[in-house]
């Protein structure tokens, strides 16, 4: 009697038919308007960037990931930074609580293998506050003004226990301080920046004043104690 069974192919075994289902991701583009703490009127740089997220996941847990493509952190490293969202969908404009997922929001998701230029993007608003602490420790230089010091010039160092000069670069806004840092990493073995004493002229410099304030030029001769 033949067998009544249905035929099975035989490189069938059993797990290879199934599939399992695809995660699903949530494709965002991220609009960030980008402060410095204490800078009235700024107005801010603007970033955008693209991230993903799993419907689930807490906009709290997308932050870190943000400013580290933002540049503002990297790895562990804290920025120090305060960031806020906000989503416009529609004509509606809404607080993003850290608790909050892009599913409260509704927003569209995508099997995970799909490429990002097809997936559907749903847009949010970032604020970001930088510290001044934030801003010159950001890997991102572009992430906050710059200090002007104005025009550079470079002056010549000379220690008054030997007859080696050093070069060393100033802006002319730039205090002496800057200076004393910049002869102590040429120098073996430096002393305190307290114990190194700069004059000009014969006077003793204030490191607290600038070239610009000492009227002070290209290639002037700065006598060196302590060293």
């Amino acid at each position: 009697m033949a067998s009544m069974g249905l035929a099975v192919p035989a490189h069938y075994d059993g797990i290879s038919a199934y599939q399992a289902p695809q995660p699903k991701l949530v494709h965002l583009r991220v609009d960030a308007v980008i402060r410095v703490l204490g800078q009235s009127g700024d107005e801010g740089q603007k970033k955008s960037v693209k991230l993903t997220m799993k419907p689930q996941e807490n906009f709290g847990d997308l932050k870190p990931r943000l400013l580290e493509a933002l540049g503002l952190c990297t790895g562990d490293k804290k920025s120090g930074a305060q960031c806020n969202f906000r989503y416009e969908d529609n004509g509606r404009d809404a607080v993003v609580y850290d608790s909050a997922t892009p599913g409260f929001f509704g927003m569209e998701v995508a099997d995970a293998g799909i490429s990002s230029s097809a997936a559907p993007v749903s847009r949010l608003r970032a604020n970001i506050l930088l510290s001044g602490g934030a801003a010159s420790s950001s890997s991102s230089a572009s992430a906050a003004p710059k200090q002007d010091w104005g025009p550079i010039l470079t002056f010549s160092a000379r220690t008054t226990t030997s007859e080696q000069a050093y070069q060393i670069k100033l802006g002319t806004k730039q205090p002496f301080s800057y200076f004393v840092e910049s002869l102590r990493k040429q120098i073996s073995n430096a002393p305190l920046a307290s114990q190194i004493v700069l004059k000009f002229d014969g006077e003793k410099l204030n490191l607290n004043h600038t070239p610009a304030k000492c009227d002070m030029e290209d290639e002037d001769m700065i006598e060196v104690s302590g060293v």
